[in-house]
């Protein structure tokens, strides 16, 4: 049986924003080595801005186009 993808997106989210709110500021701030040039905070804003985006349906085309799948957008659109 899969899961349903609302259950999985809520758990992440819990599970995250309970890892990241027990970090101290100064841990926050420690690089991520997966994104280099990214700090934890970066990181957590990065994903917060795609779920508004999802949320909103409105996805700037330039990020779809950078992945050189432009009709994904047509996915977004109202």
């Amino acid at each position: 049986m899969m899961a349903d993808l609302g259950d999985v997106y809520r758990g992440t989210r819990r599970e995250l924003c309970e890892l990241v709110l027990s970090l101290p500021e100064d841990e926050r701030l420690k690089d991520v080595p997966a994104t280099s040039g990214w700090t934890i905070r970066d990181v957590v804003a990065h994903l917060t801005g795609d779920a508004v985006c999802t949320v909103a349906s409105d996805f700037p085309s330039a990020f779809f186009a950078a992945f050189g799948e432009p009709q994904v957008l047509d996915r977004w659109r109202p």
